[in-house]
């Protein structure tokens, strides 16, 4: 078997020397040579120092070159928001300085095999509004063309929001199979999803939400599961449009996120005195990895999660594309930047003096 082939990016320890079967190929001493090893050398395993201000940056860098390089974090100290930065950067592991030779190959040991378990597996955002007309569906849409865009794969937009959700009508199509007749198909594998599943021209995908009201409300997390676990096999992007509600079925859209997963493992850890690592959800439920018996509703994962961060969210950036005429106002209307809301005012008019009083106004 090939020995793993180890790069240390400004960790100056000798712990980094004493890894056992894994071996030290490239210690680069800037970003620019850092590139050029990821890019042209086959590395496993990345070791940084994530004290260093561009840490995360280079982090974000390497794995747009390399997806299934394994990357382990050094840090000085227990800061949590540093250790949730680094997680959301994309480090599987993180050891904290002075390091320890036995942790560090632990680190390295649990990095390799989170990476190869999650190698084959696509990439899931969740959009949610914070309230009607915001726009967040016309987002879902134009995040998904713009993945499949730039990625040069494919993308699919799961419509979550199983009463109302507007993914097909924005997309102007006519499914013939919702995430409705999946529900009543049984077991949901790779070939139901590709019979179902409607593929645009612009390398999108959609699964539309169900047609009758009834089918909506026969659908549950087990299901949803399922769902999204087949169309991450088959995509490397998927993105789900929610609703605005938190209940069992949004609950496991968000647990398929990784961003939000990070913070719910902090905050249920801290409760149960554990590593993050060891908390594990499925089904509902979170659990104690070393001890199943150990274990939650995911309602109250939440709830620790929002009693330690407050309300849950995780951010990210997209820029829109170009669309509309290149004349004065062509572009009004024509990109997902602009949303839509309502304003209600009530007024009282006189109408001998025509003057106007607002009674009260909703925004």
């Amino acid at each position: 078997m090939r020995s793993k082939r180890i790069c240390v990016y400004r960790v100056d320890d000798p712990a980094t020397a004493a890894l056992g079967d894994y071996k030290v190929v490239a210690t680069p001493e800037n970003r620019q040579e850092l590139r050029t090893v990821i890019g042209g050398e086959k590395i496993d395993v990345l070791i940084i120092d994530l004290d260093a201000s561009d840490a995360l940056d280079a982090v974000v860098e390497v794995l747009e070159i390399n997806t299934s390089i394994a990357v382990v974090g050094v840090l000085a100290g227990n800061d949590v928001q540093k250790f949730i930065a680094a997680q959301r950067a994309g480090c599987r592991q993180v050891a904290c300085k002075p390091l320890n030779e036995n942790d560090l190959a632990m680190a390295v040991r649990k990095s390799l095999n989170e990476a190869n378990s999650q190698v084959d597996w696509g990439k899931t955002l969740a959009v949610i509004g914070a309230s009607g007309g915001v726009g967040s569906t016309t987002i879902s849409c134009y995040l998904a063309m713009s993945l499949a865009e730039a990625s040069g794969t494919r993308a699919a937009i799961i419509d979550l929001d199983l009463e109302f959700g507007t993914v097909a009508s924005l997309w102007d199509v006519n499914p013939r199979y919702t995430i409705g007749d999946l529900a009543t198909a049984g077991a949901v594998d790779t070939l139901l999803i590709e019979d179902a599943i409607i593929d645009l021209p612009c390398s999108v995908a959609i699964l539309p939400r169900p047609a009758q009201m009834d089918q909506a409300q026969a659908i549950h997390e087990g299901i949803v599961k399922s769902i999204f676990d087949a169309a991450r096999s088959l995509y490397p992007y998927v993105i789900i449009d929610l609703p605005r509600r938190l209940d069992e079925v949004t609950g496991c859209a968000i647990q398929a996120c990784d961003k939000l997963r990070l913070q719910l493992q902090e905050a249920v850890a801290e409760q149960w005195e554990c590593e993050p690592s060891d908390v594990l959800f499925a089904g509902g439920m979170a659990y104690l990895a070393p001890d199943t018996k150990v274990r939650i509703s995911f309602a109250e994962a939440v709830w620790l999660g929002e009693s330690k961060f407050g309300t849950l969210g995780s951010t990210g950036s997209y820029n829109t594309p170009e669309l509309g005429g290149d004349y004065r106002g062509g572009t009004i209307g024509a990109s997902p930047a602009y949303s839509f809301t309502a304003h209600v005012a009530e007024v009282e008019v006189d109408a001998q003096t025509g003057i106007v009083e607002v009674v009260k106004i909703w925004i």
